[in-house]
């Protein structure tokens, strides 16, 4: 008895070791941003609503950086500090008042998020070196957004230029993945998750080609709601 009794406790002293251990990942993402309309609202006479429909912003490099733990067989859960690099992104869009008046155009803008989540997961292999390891995770955080660069062109000498904006969302992610366990240490994997950092407004104002500002009596609005397709890499520590 004693005989079999010291290698079992020994592999579920080994096995316990190995899903309690702490991990760091760093992960790279293709952030994939939708379509949208935007609008703004101008005061004064002849003010009104303009449109700027189908404004599309592509795609942003992603990076995370995450630290986590297994906290069980099935479940790890990390903090994760992610940032999209930003760019300015420019786009045909049609340019209308909402009614029979419309022109194409370019839209241009440049946003920025600082997004810090936690994030759980649920595996549903055991985690062992030289096997798979499918999940499915979830997270909730905060998200650091601006916007700035805002500047709808109809001729070059027809431009307008929206203030910048700024401000701080609850956001949420929820994914799936599949890992690879090169060994006891060092895990890869693949992800698809969706993002949803809330939204970014623009300043309170706006200006023309060699005009003075004028107040908007509606802000831009720009969602940051993006699908991720990633590549991550984990290090136990």
């Amino acid at each position: 008895m004693k005989k079999l009794l010291v290698p079992l406790c020994a592999a579920l002293l080994a096995s316990n070791a190995a899903y309690a251990d702490s991990y760091v990942r760093a992960a790279y993402s293709q952030a994939n941003y939708d379509e949208q309309d935007l609008s703004i609202g101008v005061t004064g006479p002849g003010g009104g609503v303009l449109l700027f429909d189908g404004y599309d912003y592509g795609s942003s490099d992603y990076f995370s950086l995450a630290y986590g733990m297994s906290i069980s067989e099935r479940i790890s859960a990390e903090v994760e500090l992610a940032y999209p690099m930003s760019d300015t992104e420019s786009s045909s869009v049609l340019v209308g008042d909402g009614g029979a008046l419309s022109a194409p155009g370019t839209f241009e803008l440049e946003a920025e998020s600082l997004q810090l989540t936690i994030n759980a997961a649920y595996h549903f292999m055991e985690r062992k070196a030289g096997g798979l390891d499918p999940y499915v995770m979830a997270g909730i955080g905060i998200a650091d957004n601006s916007i700035e660069g805002q500047r709808v062109t109809l001729t070059p000498t027809n431009f307008a230029t929206v203030e910048d904006g700024d401000g701080t969302e609850f956001m949420y992610k929820f994914g799936a993945g599949l890992g690879y366990h090169i060994n006891d240490k060092m895990t890869v994997d693949l992800s698809v998750t969706y993002v949803d950092a809330g939204t970014v407004e623009s300043g309170k104002s706006a200006a023309g080609a060699g005009t003075s500002p004028v107040p908007l009596s509606e802000a831009l609005e720009f969602e940051l709601e993006t699908i991720n397709y990633g590549l991550g890499f984990s290090y136990a520590l």
